[in-house]
């Protein structure tokens, strides 16, 4: 399926937010979500932090993919939003998935996350996992 062009997302009229249950239900939080029932598209907005970078929760993404594969949505997208409220960027789900995969996650209040950086959606900043040190 061709990637789609998400740069007016936040002004188009198709795509509605999620309720806050909903958010939890289905692991999304502590980000706001987009779906459009056209297209059946669901988007997770990411904010921007003051480093410039953007928080992830792998079990969102995990949650993302699995509502992918059981074909609840045609497309899933990690959607980055600057400071200023502007999307900069987008990536599919399995995508960013495929990117963070392997990658040791660091402990949040909302479960295991990394930081993915503008525009690439590579991560950042990784923490040390045990088996790498020397002691």
């Amino acid at each position: 399926m061709e990637k789609a062009n998400l740069a007016g997302c936040l002004l188009d009229p198709q795509y509605r937010a999620l309720k806050s249950e909903t958010l939890d239900r289905l692991k999304l939080k502590p980000h706001h979500a987009l779906y459009s029932n056209t297209n059946r598209r669901l988007l997770v907005l990411l904010k921007q932090s003051a480093g410039g970078d953007f928080s992830t929760n792998t079990d969102m993404v995990k949650s993302l993919c699995d509502l992918q594969n059981a074909e609840k949505v045609a497309q899933s997208y990690l959607v980055q939003v600057n400071t200023d409220g502007q999307v900069i960027a987008w990536e599919t789900a399995p995508n960013v998935a495929r990117r963070i995969n392997g990658v040791n996650p660091r402990d949040g209040e909302y479960g295991p996350y990394v930081w993915l950086q503008a525009h690439t959606f590579t991560v950042a900043g990784n923490a040390w996992s045990d088996e790498e040190l020397p002691f």
